[in-house]
């Protein structure tokens, strides 16, 4: 049964040409033309919504059965009228802003989901791309899906197939694609990569889902290849971190032996007025990650610069001390001198005013450390 591409963004093309297609031949002369994606089967598609399903791939297959040939779809591509995502796979870039590199990404992980056997899960980087989880490093452009049994798993340059059983609740639905879920996806991720990578991913999806549920999915992974490690980097996570730089932090202050900060806490004065929320919390010590994301996503860089040194004014104003780092300071040893430095320089000094942990009365000043975990 044919069945039209509702919802779908429709590439734009000649009435001629899609009266030609319903009549299975070309204008006479036609050269170059706009492959349409009027009429699909539904095989040809996966149902869903925004993201992956609102994408106007073209596969080959559905063209054939329209009638159009290898040479026809050769002269669409030298012509630009359609951009090749992967083998047999097409895109309109009339509809697609192919410079986006997500949109890129996951067009070229759906194309890959409609040339695979259909019993295959979308999972690890690849289900973290879907989820909108951040990676750090992102350098595997690979898709990754996951078969439900034990092993024969395989690797190619585009594609890796993974072999691993699958539970009920490890698997979800996005955008009409079965995906693994984000606590599985967190799993798969602490299996497979480096503890900081796995800390970056896991403490973005801590903010959408429970520990619980990434307890239960940890402990059905008993016997998995990598699973010591995994243990490891999920204990280590926090939703509390909210960017890459700050779980990169976080990560760096723990192999230097510093204290764990408190993350989301409120700093009041000494009326119990709200000053501001730092990134990190030590005793006496306020530090902050400086990603270029924070002045770009709260209006006008130099209003954001100017509004962060008067609360930092107000800070300072507290008796609190103020570490600041970027990026290339998470690379050498000098930032973590300067952090024992400044906590010795504010033992037995207690700011002014008073701290809370974000949306609770939990006081965060009264966090202390042992062992590089808090207590």
């Amino acid at each position: 049964m044919r069945v039209p591409l509702q919802g779908w963004a429709r590439p734009r093309i000649s009435q001629q040409f899609a009266q030609a297609l319903d009549r299975r031949e070309l204008p006479r002369g036609a050269r170059t033309f706009s492959i349409p994606s009027l009429w699909i089967t539904a095989d040809d598609s996966t149902a869903g919504s925004r993201t992956l399903r609102y994408m106007s791939l073209i596969p080959r297959a559905g063209l054939r059965r329209r009638g159009v040939s290898d040479g026809e779809v050769r002269a669409a591509v030298r012509s630009g009228s359609i951009v090749p995502v992967r083998r047999g796979v097409y895109v309109d870039p009339a509809t697609t802003d192919l410079s986006d590199d997500r949109t890129r990404r996951l067009l070229e992980l759906r194309a890959a989901v409609l040339s695979s056997d259909s019993d295959l899960v979308v999972s690890h980087s690849s289900a973290a791309l879907v989820h909108g989880i951040d990676l750090w490093p992102d350098i595997d452009r690979r898709a990754h899906l996951t078969a439900n049994r034990s092993g024969g798993g395989r690797a190619g340059t585009s594609r890796v197939v993974h072999a691993s059983p699958l539970h009920p609740d490890d698997v979800t639905t996005v955008d009409g694609v079965r995906v693994t879920s984000l606590a599985r996806t967190v799993v798969d991720l602490a299996c497979s990569r480096p503890f900081e990578s796995s800390v970056c991913s896991g403490d973005a999806a801590l903010r959408r889902t429970s520990a619980d549920d990434l307890a239960a999915t940890l402990a059905r992974a008993h016997g998995r290849r990598g699973i010591d490690r995994a243990r490891r980097a999920i204990a280590f996570m926090d939703g509390g971190a909210e960017s890459v730089g700050e779980s990169r932090s976080r990560v760096y202050l723990h192999r230097h032996g510093l204290p764990a900060p408190a993350l989301q806490c409120d700093v009041l004065d000494e009326s119990g007025r709200f000053v501001g929320r730092p990134d990190f919390l030590f005793d006496g010590v306020i530090g902050e990650f400086d990603g270029l994301a924070k002045y770009r996503e709260y209006g006008d860089a130099a209003d954001v610069v100017i509004a962060e040194k008067l609360r930092e004014d107000r800070l300072r104003s507290l008796e609190w001390r103020i570490e600041r780092w970027t990026w290339n300071d998470l690379a050498t040893s000098a930032l973590a001198d300067r952090l024992r430095a400044a906590l010795t320089a504010a033992e037995g000094r207690a700011p002014l005013g008073s701290t809370r942990r974000h949306g609770t009365v939990a006081n965060c000043g009264e966090v202390r450390v042992q062992d590089g975990n808090r207590a």
